[in-house]
């Protein structure tokens, strides 16, 4: 559901926009109004909006000034201007700074409706045009793997957004299922999907089946409180999507100079998928509670669902007893 913002000084007008859409019908919701143009960007400071209707002449900041600060947080925010003014210099600046439409007031309630689809299916091509070339020219896997010039990597991580004072970074690899992606017609419907949902996520492509995650939290997440995350992340995915993932998780993280070294453990975690399947998220703590200690195997247990042809029982029991002896520095290269 696309986030809107209306804008207007006069409260008659604006509550005149909010009810004569049904907003629902077009899968938007209005999530701020404001009556000028200073409010509106404290807000969206606050929470960003996918779509923005404001009007021209209001108090404190007009129109135009407010989508010329907008524009400096994000491009990807479509804006509509509404007008009494029917001057060529309003809308010679306003095509400058790439708006959607420019309404004439009083408003034609059938063509503001077409404005706003309009610019949800905008904003949609864009979504999947940019998800489909995400982060393509920056050489994340050559900076994954460690590869390149000390210079060449410090320049990359500047290029990153800065992780902020009291947050972390916890990534994540998302290994997608070949067979229920196919079906959901690729993975440039997953980042959409991700964009929109999380916010507080930065997918990033890495292959056809393979996403990293890019999660920045509070310092204060423990990191069940992460994983859980991740988990309903995948829930979403195959509920919506019907797409299955297993993703791997790695520890928290105040610099982008470690990503490389978690990258390798987070790729090596993804062969647990052979023993669990899709649909599990593992991580780094996870594999420290592994140990050795206690553990033995029932041969005679295991002969006898061999005997019995009980295969599935015989599996699951090498699989529990192989995962509860995997400790955190164990390979499984082998695999």
């Amino acid at each position: 559901m696309k986030k809107v913002m209306v804008v207007e000084d006069e409260e008659f007008i604006l509550q005149g926009i909010l009810c004569i859409n049904d907003w629902a019908s077009m899968d938007m919701e209005v999530v701020h109004t404001a009556h000028n143009g200073k409010e509106a960007l404290e807000k969206f400071r606050e929470e960003p909006v996918d779509i923005l209707l404001t009007d021209v002449e209001m108090p404190l900041m007009n129109g135009l000034e407010l989508i010329g600060e907008i524009r400096k947080l994000s491009r990807r925010v479509r804006c509509l201007i509404l007008s009494g003014y029917d001057e060529f210099e309003y809308a010679r600046a306003a095509l400058k700074m790439d708006v959607e439409e420019y309404i004439l007031k009083p408003i034609n309630e059938e063509q503001l409706d077409r404005a706003l689809k309009q610019a949800a299916k905008h904003l949609d091509e864009m979504d999947k045009r940019n998800a489909v070339n995400l982060e393509a020219g920056l050489g994340w896997l050559q900076f994954l793997k460690g590869e390149g010039k000390e210079k060449e990597k410090k320049s990359f991580c500047e290029m990153l957004p800065p992780i902020e004072e009291q947050k972390i970074l916890y990534p994540a690899i998302m290994k997608l299922d070949l067979d229920s992606l196919e079906e959901a017609e690729g993975i440039s419907n997953i980042l959409v999907k991700l964009q929109k949902k999380y916010r507080q996520v930065k997918p990033v492509y890495l292959s056809a089946d393979v996403l990293l995650c890019l999660f920045y939290v509070e310092v204060e997440w423990t990191e069940e409180a992460v994983k859980a995350f991740f988990e309903e992340m995948q829930d979403v995915l195959e509920s919506e999507l019907g797409v299955m993932s297993f993703i791997s998780m790695g520890d928290g993280l105040n610099s982008y100079e470690a990503l490389p070294h978690a990258y390798g453990r987070m790729m090596g975690m993804l062969r647990y998928r052979l023993l669990t399947g899709y649909g599990r998220c593992m991580s780094e703590m996870d594999i420290r509670k592994k140990s050795t200690e206690d553990i033995t195997m029932d041969a005679s247990w295991l002969r006898k669902k061999i005997l019995e042809k009980d295969q599935d029982g015989a599996l699951q029991y090498v699989e529990e007893l192989f995962m509860n002896c995997m400790e955190a520095n164990t390979s499984l290269d082998g695999l």
